[in-house]
């Protein structure tokens, strides 16, 4: 499947990067109170406009929500700053480009509902409010008069900008799946080093031992050195057999030599 798919993100990562997109969005209340007051308006108005877009950050940024619910939060949080931005500047077609800078934002959680939600935001606030107040949308006369079909030409490009994102978001994806497969096999030949290690350890220089005593003809220590080794090759297999998932589990008799032991007596 060629789009990405989305919600891959392990908690800690999305956090980190939520507590970032939360911060912007501190960032943009203040921001917009500020540039409100530049553009004249009075301090009331600049208040209110800035109201929604602390409240939902605010939202964004209380633990009591899930993380579908805080990322709907900061994504509704920041393409409504975009809205009042472009409000604020009277419908600026160059204060429009901050939609796409909101969606760029939001690829970081790499997850589908917080950027369609985004995506959707644009051309209903588009539509809806350029019915209602034409001249806070949009800054020419034939917008004012057709306000969905401006609407919707927005929507296009905002959508077409989209795929570029899309596209990076979908190669971060198999770059970090390739970077967990080989952060996985990595831990798994670090595994099989030790139990290496381990039976090298508590095996051959077992075996070494009793094999020592032998020659020295002191069965009592070539006894004690078999029966610690085959305590200590017992105790390894338990262990490694406890590793094995559930739906993997060996039953009695799975692990049977292909050919029987045998042992080689001299006539």
């Amino acid at each position: 499947m060629w789009l990405p798919e989305g919600g891959l993100l392990d908690y800690s990562e999305w956090l980190r990067r939520h507590k970032a997109i939360v911060i912007v969005l501190y960032c943009h209340t203040v921001g917009i109170v500020i540039f409100g007051l530049v553009r004249g308006y009075p301090l009331w108005h600049c208040l209110v406009d800035a109201s929604p877009v602390g409240l939902l950050a605010i939202l964004a940024a209380t633990p009591r929500f899930g993380r579908k619910w805080r990322s709907a939060f900061a994504s509704l949080s920041l393409v409504t700053a975009s809205a009042v931005l472009v409000h604020q500047s009277g419908g600026s077609i160059e204060m429009h480009f901050h939609f796409f800078v909101a969606l760029g934002i939001l690829t970081l959680y790499q997850d589908w509902h917080p950027f369609l939600l985004a995506l959707g935001y644009v051309v209903v606030h588009h539509g809806v409010m350029g019915v209602i107040a034409p001249k806070s949308v949009y800054d020419h006369p034939d917008a004012w008069a057709h306000p969905w079909t401006w609407a919707a030409i927005h929507g296009f490009f905002v959508l077409a900008a989209s795929v570029a994102l899309i596209i990076s978001w979908k190669v971060n994806e198999l770059e970090r799946t390739k970077s967990n497969l080989f952060e996985r096999q990595l831990g798994e030949a670090t595994i099989r080093r030790q139990q290496a290690l381990e039976i090298n350890d508590n095996i051959v220089q077992g075996l070494t031992v009793a094999q020592l005593a032998l020659e020295l003809e002191r069965p009592e220590d070539t006894r004690a050195a078999i029966d610690d080794t085959l305590a200590k090759a017992r105790s390894i297999i338990t262990s490694l057999l406890g590793e094995i998932q559930s739906e993997d589990a060996l039953n009695a008799g799975d692990l049977v030599r292909a050919r029987p032991a045998l042992m080689k007596v001299d006539n």
